[in-house]
């Protein structure tokens, strides 16, 4: 059944892509789309189908001590339901409250105030409040797929066909959910999709913008214009360099002054101008100049829902420097299609981040162990090409990312999120205690990572994390989240480095923790249950002993 689904779906959704090419090879524009009947059955069957399976899927969930079944929709074996089985399972269950709850879910999704155009308020979609949030694509296709698509093909298309934007929502979200099944589970890809900025840092030469220059590769678009690789220099103090400045001395053909531009407003206007697409930003050597600084405009808009940056205040729309066409507003969206990935090197000429900056980032840092470095002396080679993404996969991963941060991935396992919040508890009691407490943004983040890192596996994968392979998503989100901030003396931060490390080792009470770096330091990594953040607390022990002083970043 689920097979069946995917494959509507890609189908409807690579006709609506080959259309969208098309028209605009043909237009230079972005199309409408075209919406024939066919294929809009195939649409309103993949969302019937697919309600059908998740339905079903969380019955037997629910019920399989109850209903003594064995075989479940996805199982390993590849056997499905019978009929029998699904009239047994819906006599027994045709008056629970499952229904309920599932027009109570749908209810939630439609309470935003956002209001919705006109035209997609037709035929049974009469009925519902047209207050809809980013969600109503998926509540109306839940609501789609009530219908019987076999029974009432032509009432479904017509409606769907008579609501072209609710159409378009529908086969985009959908799509994503097949699409998001290839999507890569690099820590880099996963930190992207939970928070849309993310810090690469490590030795020189460890592969940090080649690793982010490959991500943006494998999304690029047909032009290959959606990326931009943007050297930070030492003389970077204000945000000229990012959004550039008014220039009055240069007019144009209104005797206007010119907007010199950037090459990082430039793709924040292609980013604005291509919604549908991810867009990549990456600031190599960032930390050449106070980022602060420079960055400032980005790290306030970013936290913004609908912030914009404003760039200047003169009367009218000025021209593009670098174009001499393009006119550029006074006020500029921030894209929620940017990805922003910064890389940075610690050495004397560079400086140091803020709390303020690394609380707002995923930091991943890069190291190349002996093993690594060995097997590469063996056979020497350059750098793997990389190869662009099937059609529709960055459509999927920026739908992904956006279903993310509106927090509309399904919910942790109970079990999972239970622990997940003992741990957060006390990883936030441990850091209060040193004075390096986090809030409420890292806590949404980490989770928000967790569910992410759930939402990318298959069935068979997925029972596997949520039996212990949750324990390494949050191992990962404790070195990018809550270590990052990490730096001082010996008196400063060795208690807290000796604590986190024991606790990373042997999650207990913080009121039991061993408060001695010499004891951290003899603690057996490879027994640790948070081994990667238990490995980074160690070395950075090791190095508070011998130096009196360390730093996160290094």
């Amino acid at each position: 059944m689920k097979e069946q689904f995917v494959q509507l779906w890609l189908e409807a959704g690579n006709a609506i892509i080959v259309d969208k090419q098309i028209r605009i090879a043909n237009t230079g524009k972005a199309p409408t789309y075209a919406l024939t009947d066919e294929l809009l059955l195939k649409c309103a069957k993949a969302v019937s189908l697919y309600n059908e399976y998740e339905r079903l899927s969380q019955i037997i969930k629910a019920h399989t001590d109850e209903l003594n079944l064995t075989s479940k929709i996805g199982a390993d074996t590849g056997s499905e339901l019978t009929k029998d089985e699904i009239a047994l399972i819906m006599s027994k269950l045709e008056a629970s409250s499952r229904s309920k709850e599932d027009l109570g879910i749908i209810d939630k999704m439609l309470s935003s105030k956002k209001e919705r155009r006109k035209e997609d308020s037709v035929g049974p979609f009469k009925q519902i409040d047209r207050k809809q949030g980013d969600q109503w694509g998926p509540a109306l296709a839940t609501y789609i797929g009530t219908l019987a698509a076999d029974a009432y093909p032509n009432k479904i298309t017509s409606t769907l066909k008579a609501n072209p934007i609710l159409t378009k929502d529908i086969i985009e979200q959908y799509c994503s959910i097949s699409n998001a099944a290839n999507l890569s589970t690099h820590p880099l890809d996963s930190a992207l999709l939970a928070k849309p900025f993310t810090i690469l840092t490590g030795s020189s030469g460890t592969g940090k913008t080649k690793q982010a220059e490959s991500l943006c590769k494998h999304y690029s678009n047909q032009n290959s214009d959606n990326h931009a690789i943007v050297a930070v220099g030492a003389d970077w103090t204000d945000n000229r360099n990012t959004l550039g400045f008014v220039n009055h001395l240069q007019k144009d053909e209104q005797n206007q002054p010119v907007y010199q531009s950037t090459e990082i407003l430039n793709l924040l206007i292609r980013a604005n101008a291509d919604p549908t697409f991810p867009y990549f930003l990456i600031l190599d050597e960032m930390n050449l100049s106070h980022v602060e600084r420079y960055f400032a405009d980005f790290l306030s808009v970013m936290e913004q829902k609908d912030g914009q940056f404003h760039l200047h205040d003169e009367g009218a729309e000025l021209t593009n420097s670098a174009t001499g066409e393009q006119k550029i507003p006074k006020k500029l969206p921030y894209p929620e299609n940017l990805f922003v990935i910064g890389t940075v090197n610690i050495d004397e000429t560079t400086y140091m981040f803020s709390p303020k900056v690394l609380d707002r980032a995923n930091v991943i840092e890069f190291k190349v162990a002996k093993d690594d470095l060995e097997n590469f002396l063996k056979e020497p080679h350059e750098y793997p090409e990389v190869e662009r993404a099937a059609e529709g996969q960055a459509e999927a991963f920026l739908s992904l990312a956006k279903q993310a941060r509106a927090n509309d991935l399904p919910q942790l396992d109970a079990n999972i999120a239970e622990k997940l919040n003992d741990h957060l508890l006390q990883l936030f009691t441990i850091m209060q205690q040193g004075r390096f407490e986090f809030a409420y943004r890292t806590a949404n983040e980490i989770t928000r990572y967790m569910r992410v890192s759930q939402f990318q596996l298959d069935d068979e994968d997925e029972a596997k994390w949520v039996a212990e392979g949750w324990e390494d998503s949050f191992d990962q989100q404790i070195v990018q989240k809550i270590l990052p901030k990490l730096h001082g003396s010996i008196g400063r931060v060795g208690k807290l480095i000796a604590r986190l490390a024991h606790f990373c080792h042997t999650p207990k009470d913080p009121d039991q923790l061993n408060d001695s770096l010499m004891e951290a330091a003899k603690l057996d990594a490879n027994s640790a249950k948070f081994k990667r953040s238990f490995a980074k607390l160690k070395s950075m022990a090791e190095t508070l002993q011998e130096e009196q002083f360390v730093s996160f970043i290094h």
